[in-house]
């Protein structure tokens, strides 16, 4: 389903706009997520990402009354972040296309700079934050 008048704008070769809705029918041919990811496997580094826990926190199901309530525990990736996901396809995506240098715009605090830099170490990374984000500790 599309929105019509947000999906009127939308560009070739461009992310799509408007998308409310998405359907899917048949069968997975993997059940690998990163075989759903636009670089291939033998890009990625060889460190442990993803694939974390779930956990099932028993007295908050019963107080809120939610059975199905279930807590994603990012914090066993390498530096104990979600933001891990993400570095792990930049840096898969640095090394398939040869990229030696990775800027990066944040919004104020090195989180995305961290996982990049321990996921590829030959990465050269430059980062910069956006003034109206930056806060005093």
């Amino acid at each position: 389903m599309l929105c019509p008048e947000c999906s009127s704008t939308h560009k070739s070769g461009q992310p799509l706009n408007g998308v409310l809705e998405v359907e899917l029918s048949g069968t997975l041919e993997s059940n690998d997520p990163l075989d759903f990811l636009p670089v291939e496997g033998q890009y990625f580094p060889a460190i442990p990402v993803g694939n974390t826990p779930l956990w099932q926190p028993e007295n908050l199901q019963k107080k809120y009354g939610f059975p199905e309530l279930y807590l994603k525990d990012d914090g066993v990736n390498p530096t104990g972040s979600l933001k891990d996901r993400a570095s792990f396809l930049v840096a898969a995506f640095a090394r398939k296309h040869g990229i030696r240098e990775v800027v990066v715009l944040l919004p104020a605090t090195p989180d995305l700079q961290w996982p990049v830099s321990v996921l590829r170490p030959d990465l050269r990374l430059s980062s910069f934050y956006q003034k109206q984000h930056l806060r005093r500790k």
